[in-house]
């Protein structure tokens, strides 16, 4: 099949690090966020980039593209601790708004202990992916308490923060993270509690993952509310699930280990490692809300991809009863695509750190979402000179591009 490159914009020719000539000249940058996905991306990713390089930033259209436009309390949460942060100002910034100023102020001294309250299920996982490159090109070390949500919908869970996207990032860029979740908060509460403690480096490493290599572990994951007994039988839910990843595993093993031609009656348990975990979250009396998620962690040799499905609501939907298929069918399609080495989450966060990384990066994936071609359209109007290039092969594309080298100025 023939390839399509499509290069973004026009090549990068490796400059000077921290060269200023290869960031926007502009002391104001404009932003539309209604382009593309038109969604939370734009607001985060611009922030980020603005902090870093001392830019003002006007966001207007936030959020367009969402039911319910401008912003969200995780939103100004978020907004508010960069701030504190690092000193920038703030305008405009109120529940629904749909524009937003940030000016530059004097700068601080960067605190190191803060706390980030999302009030309400605001995503914790969203929050830490709009702090992190500014927290992590800071002081040597950085300490926050976040409190929101950890398992809501459209946002990465902290389970996935701790065991797919920090063991990666820790592997191939040199990024040291951890967080510590003292409590789940789900939708509509909230009322999680996660630590986040940050190693601040002077450069990040660039990350190349094209191959897959050897399964080596499974982690099959279900979280209930304890609340859902009058409605289904959340246990049963996770034994079908295990049972149904099980059935799926044996078969995978049998097309690629050298011995297949083994028994059918093989135990999955002989050839690899995998985990199971079935929990109970704890609801007061008067809380309607359910929330059952279920997720299948793929342990490779090269990298660790994550299946995930989640309900989240007020009240009982039909499609409780189709969970268990919706959640294996996601793994079939994995399982089916050799090429595609990390889930779309994981992508979503590696983009700005591609960008930022001293050297190239390349890494081979499926399908190219909405959020990652956003993400990448809001970097090239910081760094003008940057080249992100797309190789498109029908469901598979490999993302490739030379990173600015960065470089943490609070080292000496």
């Amino acid at each position: 099949m023939e390839s399509n490159v499509n290069s973004i914009i026009k090549p990068y020719k490796q400059s000077n690090i921290n060269d200023n000539s290869i960031i926007t000249s502009l002391n104001l940058i404009e932003v539309d966020g209604s382009i593309l996905e038109g969604g939370g991306q734009i607001l985060r990713i611009s922030l980020a980039l603005a902090v870093l390089f001392r830019k003002g930033l006007h966001i207007y259209n936030i959020r367009a593209g969402r039911s319910n436009p401008g912003l969200q309390r995780q939103h100004i949460s978020s907004a508010n601790i960069l701030a504190e942060l690092t000193g920038f100002k703030l305008e405009n910034l109120q529940l629904s708004s749909k524009e937003l100023l940030m000016k530059l102020g004097e700068l601080e001294n960067f605190k190191k202990n803060l706390r980030c309250d999302c009030n309400g299920a605001g995503s914790i996982g969203l929050v830490i992916q709009q702090i992190l490159p500014v927290v992590l090109f800071s002081l040597p070390q950085s300490d926050l308490e976040i409190v929101g949500g950890t398992i809501v919908s459209h946002a990465p869970p902290t389970f996935y923060i701790n065991d797919v996207f920090i063991p990666i990032i820790k592997r191939y860029m040199n990024i040291d993270l951890a967080i510590d979740t003292k409590r789940h908060g789900i939708f509509p509460s909230g009322g999680g509690i996660v630590n986040l403690s940050v190693e601040c480096k002077q450069y990040i490493n660039p990350i190349t993952i094209t191959k897959r290599g050897k399964l080596i572990g499974i982690v099959v994951r279900v979280v209930s509310t304890e609340n859902f007994s009058k409605y289904c039988n959340s246990e049963n839910t996770y034994k079908e699930i295990f049972k149904e990843t099980k059935k799926h595993f044996k078969k995978y093993l049998k097309s690629h280990e050298k011995n297949s031609d083994n028994d059918e009656s093989f135990e999955l348990e002989e050839l690899i490692n995998i985990d199971k975990e079935y929990i109970v979250l704890k609801t007061g009396k008067n809380v309607k809300a359910y929330t059952l998620f279920g997720q299948i962690l793929l342990k490779f040799e090269h990298t660790i991809i994550s299946v995930e499905h989640l309900y989240s609501e007020k009240l009982e939907k039909p499609e409780l009863t189709n969970f268990s298929m919706a959640l294996i069918e996601k793994l079939e399609n994995l399982l089916q695509n050799e090429n595609e080495c990390l889930d779309e989450f994981t992508v979503d966060h590696l983009i700005i750190f591609m960008a930022l990384a001293k050297g190239r990066s390349k890494i081979h994936i499926g399908k190219i979402s909405f959020h990652t071609l956003t993400a990448i359209e809001i970097i090239t109007k910081f760094i003008p000179s940057i080249e992100f290039e797309i190789t498109s092969i029908g469901n598979e594309n490999i993302i490739e591009v030379e990173g600015i080298s960065w470089k943490n100025e609070n080292f000496t």
